[in-house]
């Protein structure tokens, strides 16, 4: 929730999904009543107001945008035919679901993909426009306000790119040798994070970050920040801009943990979650920066039943 007391999860109970809202403190949650046809998906506004979902069409295969007025179960679709694909996140500033309290969506218009913005009770805006095989090829898109971030790979390098409102030219802010995805605006619009990564034998994962004018320009030259991971993913910013957190792998096996990296010279990453030998793959932060929250995946081992067969 906005104010960091509160968090809502999905659980499965009685056969079906639910969606928990949690007080952060402690003590019996409160189930949110939701659409069936939202399924186990969708997100809820941090206000508590409303709830976003994706309702999917089986005979046409399209998938539409819907919200949900919680106060009084008002249902409207905001867009008929939207464009998923999990593996490229559309973040806002600091690395939400959100710009403020409106949902980020592609949107199909004939072949085209339209990046928009919609407020819970208002309609839809236009960001930019971008050609479907474009968007597919793309590894995750930032937005703070007009401006608009992506990745492009040039060879063996990666650019990051920045482009303000649907006909501002793009302009090229950083290229690197290996890969960049994901990028992240910070709180305060000055920063862009994303994940830098090398492939082969000696590959290592780090954070670049570049310093961007208004103007859409970087007023210094880009850096990468070592986190001593041979990978990470899930960028989010603190909320004072001087740091990001980020799932991340630092041993040859699959044990992952949260990390908060500091973009300060000299101050080194640190484990948050070095205490849980459970293996996490994704997490949320507190918009204070106070807590992060995440799915803890403890293996239990196996076990093997015998079942009798009627005659």
């Amino acid at each position: 929730s906005a104010d960091a007391t509160r968090l809502a999860v999905w659980t499965l109970a009685n056969g079906h999904y639910s969606l928990l809202d949690l007080p952060v403190d402690g003590g019996p949650g409160e189930e949110i009543t939701l659409p069936p046809e939202a399924g186990y998906n969708g997100k809820l506004t941090r206000d508590r107001r409303h709830f976003f979902y994706i309702v999917a069409d089986s005979v046409t295969e399209r998938k539409s945008l819907w919200v949900r007025r919680l106060s009084d179960g008002r249902t409207r679709e905001i867009a008929a035919d939207v464009f998923l694909e999990r593996s490229m996140p559309i973040v806002g500033p600091g690395g939400s679901a959100y710009s403020g309290v409106e949902a980020l969506f592609f949107g199909r218009r004939g072949d085209r993909l339209e990046l928009r913005l919609c407020a819970p009770e208002g309609a839809s805006r236009l960001l930019r426009s971008f050609s479907a095989s474009f968007v597919a090829d793309r590894n995750g898109f930032g937005v703070y306000g007009e401006r608009i971030a992506w990745t492009e790979d040039v060879g063996d390098s990666s650019a990051l790119l920045v482009a303000e409102g649907p006909n501002g030219a793009p302009r090229r802010v950083a290229v690197v040798q290996g890969r960049l995805s994901a990028p992240v605006w910070s709180p305060d619009g000055r920063w862009i994070a994303a994940n830098y990564s090398t492939s082969g034998a000696g590959s290592r994962y780090a954070v670049l970050v570049v310093d961007v004018t208004p103007g859409g320009q970087p007023s210094a030259p880009p850096r990468l920040v070592e986190a001593g991971l041979l990978a990470g993913w899930e960028l989010a910013w603190m909320p004072d801009s001087r740091a990001v957190t980020v799932v991340g792998m630092s041993g040859q096996g699959n044990e992952t943990d949260v990390w908060l990296i500091s973009l300060r010279e000299g101050d080194p990453p640190v484990n948050l979650t070095r205490d849980d030998p459970s293996t996490m793959v994704e997490y949320s932060l507190s918009p204070d920066g106070r807590y992060i929250a995440y799915p803890a995946e403890i293996p239990r081992g196996s076990s093997i039943w015998r079942i009798d067969l009627p005659q």
